[in-house]
């Protein structure tokens, strides 16, 4: 996700969502880390649209992360709380990850400024999208940040009111 609330970029951090048939849901897992994000109460494991609605609405207190290995290093959960639980935040997917395209550009990164190849992949629609999760808590300030942003348009999920799990999609590849 993006770190939002500041004029600059402060960076982010990846992670994944699986498909649970046992739960018939999707599950955020942070492989890095080795990790869940949980609800504290009932221990639910969440997915990206849950923890979105968790944060829009104001409810880190109710979180959690539920460790799956052992560490040599305890993991630093005031980093991790930044990255997930700031209600400030965009999660998002990158969709049309089009990585043989994007790879021919870069593997001149050596001889070309890496802003100018990525600049290039934006203005011959070679990069990817993204996906940005919003709901009605937060929509708002979706469009808010992303405001400076080339163009944005939103799922059709969302337009027909159906919030729950909807995600406006900023096309980059479309500028």
């Amino acid at each position: 996700g993006i770190k939002g609330g500041t004029q600059s970029v402060i960076g982010g951090h990846s992670f994944n969502e699986f498909w649970s048939e046992e739960l018939k849901k999707w599950i955020l897992i942070d492989v890095y880390n080795g990790m869940f994000i949980i609800n504290k109460s009932s221990r639910e494991l969440l997915s990206v649209s849950q923890l979105v609605d968790y944060m829009s609405g104001f409810n880190a207190d109710n979180l959690d992360f539920e460790i799956l290995v052992d560490r040599k290093e305890p993991l630093n959960k005031l980093k991790l709380s930044k990255y997930f639980f700031d209600n400030r935040n965009l999660f998002f997917l990158i969709t049309n990850y089009r990585i043989k395209k994007v790879d021919a550009f870069l593997k001149y990164q050596n001889i070309v400024p890496l802003a100018l190849l990525h600049t290039s992949l934006i203005f011959f629609k070679r990069y990817f999208n993204y996906r940005f999760y919003v709901n009605e808590n937060n929509i708002n300030y979706v469009r808010e940040t992303l405001k400076p942003i080339l163009k944005y348009n939103y799922a059709p999920d969302f337009n027909a009111g159906e919030l729950a799990g909807a995600v406006a999609e900023d096309a980059f590849a479309e500028a």
